[in-house]
């Protein structure tokens, strides 16, 4: 009965977000991936659940013992119509008469004592004449802690700024900028916050600079690419801590399956004959090609476990029915 209830709210939480959302704009760029083709994803697929599975292991061998599920839906289109986390937690996504993105709400109803908690996150979209995306906003948990994101572009139409406002006092008030530079085919991300330079982020190539916050530098000096562009060597691979406390020359060797999808990453000491690190993906396929089961090891040992079930459509009704707005349907 609890859930009964919980999903009815849903229902009408859904409904009112839906008729005061500005329904304009026009989409260029990805906010994320919200398509099947953009999620690598063949065929007519309508659903599909993936399942980040939990493990243990016993007796020598290793055993499913649960999962985490989230199920996707698909327009007839490819576009994402929602994701769901349980009957009482989605994302919806809402598009303009091109197939484009413009908005996105995520709703969750969560028990707290005798009361159930509703939040809800609305993201908005604007769109310049030419398609390119000129303001983002943020509106946080129900309307608090709002940001808005304001983009410039350079002559190539390639992001040059990003202004970012607090929005949730009046009147609004810029608390930090994104400067983007480009030169010789790669680009500099330089982030201001009011007190100045916060960090950097250079992506030139294989060559990457990440963000102070995340620790790692990779410089790459040469490179080898199969057909596909994608690389399967790179040797003299300079990786150390931004801190300084960790440097490493090395090389790397990439294998890719049948189907194109990375399955083998070998770390190797320049000059090493044996990797000292090795990262390996075995992947299951349906007669789709789309992969059912990914295992993911380092050094043959056993460290993610993912699934996936698909619906495939065989008509337009058999989009609606999953397109529709009452979750029990699933459950």
């Amino acid at each position: 009965m609890k859930r009964n209830k919980k999903t009815i709210l849903y229902n009408l939480l859904l409904i009112a977000v839906l008729v005061f959302i500005p329904q304009k704009g026009i989409c260029d760029e990805k906010e994320e991936f919200t398509n099947r083709k953009d999620l690598g994803l063949k065929g007519p697929v309508a659903v599909v659940v993936e399942k980040d599975c939990s493990f243990e292991k016993a007796f020598g061998e290793i055993r499913r013992t649960g999962s985490k599920d989230v199920r996707k839906c698909f327009y007839s289109n490819g576009n994402l119509d929602k994701q769901i986390y349980s009957p009482t937690s989605f994302k919806k996504y809402i598009y303009d008469k091109y197939g484009n993105l413009i908005n996105k709400i995520a709703i969750d109803c969560s028990d707290s004592g005798n009361n159930d908690t509703v939040s809800i996150y609305k993201y908005e979209y604007e769109y310049n004449s030419k398609g390119k995306m000129i303001c983002k906003k943020d509106l946080g948990i129900n309307g608090s802690s709002a940001k808005e994101y304001a983009y410039e572009y350079n002559t190539n139409g390639k992001i040059s700024e990003v202004k970012v406002y607090n929005i949730s006092d009046t009147p609004k008030a810029q608390i930090e900028r994104i400067v983007y530079t480009y030169t010789n085919g790669g680009k500099k991300i330089s982030t201001y916050s009011e007190k100045g330079l916060e960090q950097e982020e250079i992506i030139s190539g294989l060559k990457e600079t990440t963000r102070k916050n995340k620790g790692f530098y990779w410089d790459v000096t040469t490179s080898i690419l199969n057909n596909n562009k994608h690389p399967i060597k790179m040797d003299n691979v300079l990786e150390s801590r931004i801190n300084g406390k960790k440097e490493k020359l090395l090389s790397v060797v990439l294998n890719y399956d049948s189907k194109g999808n990375l399955i083998k990453v070998s770390h190797f000491k320049n000059g090493a004959s044996k990797p000292f690190i090795v990262y390996t993906t075995q992947y299951t396929y349906d007669s789709y090609g789309n992969w059912t089961k990914s295992l993911f090891y380092i050094n043959n040992n056993l460290t993610s476990w993912t699934e996936r079930e698909y619906i495939y459509a065989k008509n337009e009704n058999d989009y609606k029915k999953y397109n529709q707005d009452d979750l029990s349907v699933f459950f």
